[in-house]
């Protein structure tokens, strides 16, 4: 994930430019604490700012005995001082773990509105300087959203950019990003490091600021115990690439193509047969095309493209243009009749708002996330395509009311009969793709000549 290229501009994200000790205390306290333990906790960050401990306890629905060894415990966070049998809440702790205290809701999320709420620590003349966002901004959020989160092409660019000198950093975050869950405790984070806990919590606190990951809390047992996430948004986008990944087809599939680019080889054949005498294409020798099907694929392409021309009695000759494609070299021939604009699909008068040059090198575009020569049905690789194509926006970060989402395309029915007519018919002549059928259903695979090509 992260690469050696350094970023435009290094991070200057440095934690002694606020008072960072105390959430470092704060975390230290907190993270051992019981499933009771944070229960009266949120207790008195929602009571008054006098508490009565005998009140408290019946609140909590408690003893009085019980409760009194647990605000010995909690008085180490300095929320509230204890005057024999009354609490003195102080009014700006208590604002300070109001946001706290939100990790250990069991529905808590750590999206990009924590991560305002953790920005708003930070005095606000330096966070201009952490991120290199004009100093003019009258929404700064705003600008860091836009600058690192706004497409996940772009979020994905500034982790693979980020450096740090420090590469434990860098062995967290794989840690963090290791698929298929994006997960993992504290607790193994600091044995799989040999790191202290105060370490790791100050490592943490860099990355949260670095946009990179953050820490929240999971219920385990009678405990509650640390995990770190990417934040939620990323996080979401990123289990929904692994839910999408199209299954590998293990079994025997029935394969319309014997050969790798069966049918731009099948065509040169055929011109070069008919190059210097007119020929009827069941005369043709040496072609891979068995079925009658595949054989009239073959001479309506040759004429759509205008390689050879057909008398009245079915005879092809080749044309100029296609004598002078077979002397091209394979790479070429796939290149030049990609880029024909006579080069369609059969049935393409019923996309013609959706067929152009830049919806065709989407979809070619999109067959990068497949491996050479691994099989996968069509529906699998669609539940995952997420090209802005037609109309579709790219997927963007999006304000859903109180929910950031990255929000993905919806296509139309013919939309997807789009997509699958140009991996299925346009790119399998043009050698791209190779297609067949596994339980009658459409599968298809990347070829390696279609890999090399795309890339």
């Amino acid at each position: 994930m992260l690469s050696s290229t350094p970023p435009p501009r290094k991070a200057k994200i440095s934690l002694t430019d606020y008072s960072f000790r105390r959430d470092i205390e704060t975390r230290l306290m907190t993270a051992h604490l019981s499933i009771r333990e944070v229960e009266v906790l949120r207790e008195i960050i929602h009571h008054s700012l006098t508490i009565s401990v005998k009140q408290l306890a019946e609140d909590i629905g408690i003893t009085v005995e019980i409760l009194l060894p647990i605000l010995d415990k909690l008085g180490a966070l300095k929320l509230f001082k204890r005057q024999n049998m009354t609490l003195l809440v102080d009014k700006e702790m208590r604002k300070y773990f109001e946001f706290k205290i939100e990790k250990f809701d069991e529905d808590f999320q750590p999206d990009l509105f924590f991560l305002q709420n953790i920005l708003n620590k930070v005095p606000i003349h330096v966070l201009p300087l952490w991120y290199a966002i004009p100093r003019s901004s009258d929404n700064i959020f705003g600008s860091i959203i836009e600058k690192y989160f706004l497409t996940p092409k772009a979020y994905q660019q500034y982790l693979d950019e980020l450096q740090f000198d420090n590469p434990v950093l860098k062995a967290i975050i794989q840690e963090v990003y290791h698929p298929p869950y994006f997960k993992v405790t504290v607790a193994k984070l600091m044995d799989k490091f040999g790191l202290t806990h105060e370490c790791i919590e100050e490592y943490l606190l860099i990355l949260e600021y670095h946009l990179v990951c953050c820490l929240s809390y999971q219920r385990a047992d009678d405990y509650w115990q640390e995990v770190v996430t990417p934040f939620s948004e990323w996080h979401e986008f990123l289990r929904f690439e692994v839910k999408a990944k199209p299954r590998v087809i293990e079994d025997s599939i029935e394969k319309s193509y014997e050969i790798e680019c069966q049918f731009i080889r099948d065509l040169t054949t055929i011109l070069q047969a008919c190059q210097s005498k007119k020929v009827l294409l069941k005369d043709v020798k040496d072609i891979h095309a068995r079925t009658s099907q595949q054989r009239e694929a073959l001479m309506q392409k040759l004429i759509q493209v205008e390689f050879a021309k057909q008398n009245a009695s079915g005879h092809l000759c080749a044309t100029e243009k296609g004598a002078n494609w077979i002397s091209k070299p394979l790479q070429e021939q796939v290149a030049r009749l990609s880029n024909d604009p006579l080069n369609t699909v059969s049935n393409a008068e019923e996309f013609s708002s959706l067929w152009n040059i830049r919806n065709l090198h989407l979809i070619e575009k999109n067959l990068r996330r497949l491996l050479p020569n691994e099989w996968v049905e069509f529906h699998h690789f669609l539940e995952g395509f997420i090209a802005p194509i037609g109309d579709k926006e790219p997927v963007t970060l999006k304000n859903k009311g109180k929910k950031w989402k990255y929000v993905l395309p919806n296509y139309s029915a013919q939309e997807k009969q789009f997509i699958q007519a140009v991996i299925m018919e346009r790119l399998a002549e043009l050698g791209i793709t190779a297609v067949g059928l596994f339980q009658s259903k459409p599968c298809f695979c990347l070829t390696s000549f279609g890999s090399r090509f795309i890339h």
